[in-house]
């Protein structure tokens, strides 16, 4: 969602829909690229982040979402919030992703 022309919103689902629910993913970690113009990456937990944590490396344009413990049969949620050293174009918007 853009939020201004130089603010961007990201909110990254993950669904462990094919892991029984007595079952568990571990030390799972998310990827997101993010547009070579970022200057910087918030983050805002869905729920109350507990066994979650998050880190934005700025060299490698890129925000690492990970999670300790992911039960079976749940969602996780994480609002990325990206600000921008230029207007956002379609260009850019291509730089978003893929998530891994």
């Amino acid at each position: 969602e853009e939020l201004s022309q130089r603010r961007l919103e990201l909110v990254v689902r993950l669904a462990a829909n094919n892991i029984p629910s007595d079952s568990h993913a571990s030390n799972v970690v998310v990827r997101v690229p993010v547009p070579d113009i970022t200057t910087s990456v918030g983050h805002d937990y869905g729920g109350d982040g507990a066994g979650q944590s998050y880190e934005w490396m700025p060299s490698e344009k890129v925000a690492i979402w990970q999670i300790k413990k992911f039960n079976g049969g749940t969602e996780e949620l994480m609002r990325f919030r990206l600000s921008l050293d230029a207007d956002i174009t379609n260009l850019y918007r291509k730089q978003i992703g893929p998530v891994r």
